[in-house]
């Protein structure tokens, strides 16, 4: 994949990014890491609930694989498009896993 591809700026946030003054990871969401990504959506997740669609919209987000990219779990969430993202599944992709791939559901309840 070449570097043109990368064009989304993403932020990976994980919870307690920050310290509340007492030593302890307050509960808010801290920026981990910011990366520029090939954002995927996909179409046709959606549910029909009491006569309208539900649910959220999903995506996939690939980025370089890095040293702090090892480290995302499903606890970690990514914020693009002024919307936040719940990782799903972390995965790694490429002919050497060079790329890492999140699948992500958007959080419905995220404001800024």
């Amino acid at each position: 994949m070449t570097a043109g591809r990368f064009r989304d700026r993403v932020v990976i946030e994980r919870r307690g990014g920050a310290d509340d003054g007492f030593g302890n990871p307050a509960p808010e969401w801290g920026a981990y890491m910011t990366v520029w990504a090939n954002v995927r959506f996909t179409v046709g997740r959606e549910r029909v609930a009491a006569g309208r669609l539900d649910g959220p919209r999903s995506a996939t987000i690939r980025f370089r694989r890095g040293l702090l990219a090892e480290a995302i779990t499903n606890e970690d969430r990514a914020v693009f498009e002024r919307s936040a993202w719940s990782v799903v599944a972390v995965g790694f992709a490429g002919d050497k896993n060079q790329f890492v791939d999140l699948t992500v559901e958007e959080d419905l309840s995220y404001q800024e």
